[in-house]
């Protein structure tokens, strides 16, 4: 079966067409790019409850922060105790900072509280940035539990449980991803006849 395109069939403006042609498909790839790190993380979370276990020792801690919003009303800040902690597995010793198995998917998103914008000051004083402040002041040289991949030690984690918000991301692309991909096709089909 030969697909024929006839773009006489297209009915839409200039501008709705451009929105088709340059929004669309980068909302598809951000889509289809959650729904994929939501199953790849579950993967990992899921993995590492088969891990061994040893005890292990934070050697550096740095608070990461994460801006949730637009406007200056509406903004709120995620903040996060990012742990680097050392274990020894056969001899052999290994550094990681993953709290969970798929953090590594989600760096990117949290910046060093350095560059914590100034006229944001006031909500450092929120309960979640105090409490992250004070876990952070005693954490350095304390002994922990760390979970690593017997396959492969360099892979680590302090928490093997898996945690639900990594569900979040994969209805969210699943979500966004069929609703576009409907449209996509809805708006295409009369082009190809």
């Amino acid at each position: 079966m030969i697909l024929k395109v006839n773009f006489n069939n297209w009915n839409l403006d200039l501008f709705p067409t451009i929105i088709i042609l340059i929004l669309v498909p980068l909302t598809l790839y951000f889509s289809f790019w959650l729904f994929i790190t939501g199953i790849i993380g579950a993967k990992r979370m899921l993995n590492s409850r088969k891990w061994n276990h040893t005890i292990g020792k934070i050697i550096k801690t740095e608070i990461l922060f994460k801006k949730f919003g637009g406007g200056d009303s509406s903004v709120s800040f995620k903040f996060v105790l990012l742990k680097t902690y050392s274990y020894t597995v056969k001899n052999k010793e290994y550094e990681s900072n993953q709290t969970f198995a798929s953090d590594s998917l989600y760096q990117k998103e949290f910046k060093s509280i350095d560059k914590f914008p100034n006229r944001y000051a006031n909500l450092k004083q929120s309960g979640n940035y105090i409490e992250i402040e004070k876990e952070q002041k005693n954490a350095v040289g304390k002994p922990i539990t760390v979970y690593y991949n017997p396959i492969n030690p360099q892979k680590a984690c302090l928490n093997n449980t898996f945690n639900k918000e990594i569900l979040l991301p994969v209805f969210m692309g699943l979500l966004f991803g069929s609703g576009l991909t409907f449209l996509v096709y809805y708006f295409l089909k009369p082009i190809f006849r």
